[in-house]
């Protein structure tokens, strides 16, 4: 009877571990089932917000500069290019906000100083009504302190003025893909012994001249 007992006991701890065992590549299959969808919804976010950017649809800017000449420069820039549209300019902050209320603007191309608001109190402002609004800041400073200000203010890049129209283009798309921006000139000054490989494909000391001229 005791025998008996003992192989009943065996048994049912067999069992128990091997249930226990089922249970646990049950639950780990599970788990990596979750993750690999969890994966494929990001990349598909991620491809949907690559498409909208970039595919048919033109991506709405609006243009922020107090100063009728630079802005008009900066609308004609961006709309050479066949997938960016300037959907509405502004020249202070009140009329910028009323632009992001009027039209679904993807990107806002702001002008550091501008005359009342700065051009970071604006992007505080306009991220608090539209969060997803990316924002570059554009500026004639050349101060590492300012683009530090613009990224707490909720800028996704910022730019120099000076710079080629090129780079300004190109610090568009950077912030468009999700990216942060900041111009060349203030690396260098933080860091003037970096090497010469940049894309621009000017050394540190070729644009250190560059800049004081």
């Amino acid at each position: 009877m005791e025998q008996k007992d003992c192989e009943n006991c065996r048994r049912a701890i067999q069992i128990f571990l091997l249930f226990r065992d089922v249970k646990k590549v049950a639950h780990r299959g599970s788990f990596e089932k979750q993750t690999i969808q969890g994966t494929l919804q990001l990349q598909i976010v991620n491809e949907q917000k690559e498409r909208h950017y970039t595919g048919r649809n033109q991506v709405s800017i609006l243009v922020i500069d107090d100063q009728p000449v630079v802005r008009e420069g900066a609308i004609k820039l961006i709309n050479q290019e066949p997938d960016f549209k300037v959907c509405a300019q502004a020249e202070n902050a009140d009329q910028a906000l009323h632009a992001i209320e009027k039209h679904q603007v993807d990107l806002a191309v702001v002008d550091i100083s501008l005359d009342g608001a700065s051009g970071l109190e604006l992007t505080e402002r306009m991220k608090l009504h539209r969060p997803d609004l990316i924002v570059l800041i554009l500026s004639m400073y050349d101060e590492l302190f300012d683009a530090q200000r613009a990224f707490r203010a909720g800028a996704a890049g910022y730019a120099s003025k000076c710079e080629a129209s090129e780079r300004i283009i190109t610090a568009i798309r950077k912030v468009l893909r999700g990216e942060t921006y900041i111009s060349q000139s203030k690396v260098i000054r933080t860091m003037p012994d970096a090497a010469s490989d940049d894309s621009d494909g000017v050394g540190s000391q070729g644009r250190a001249s560059r800049g004081h001229n």
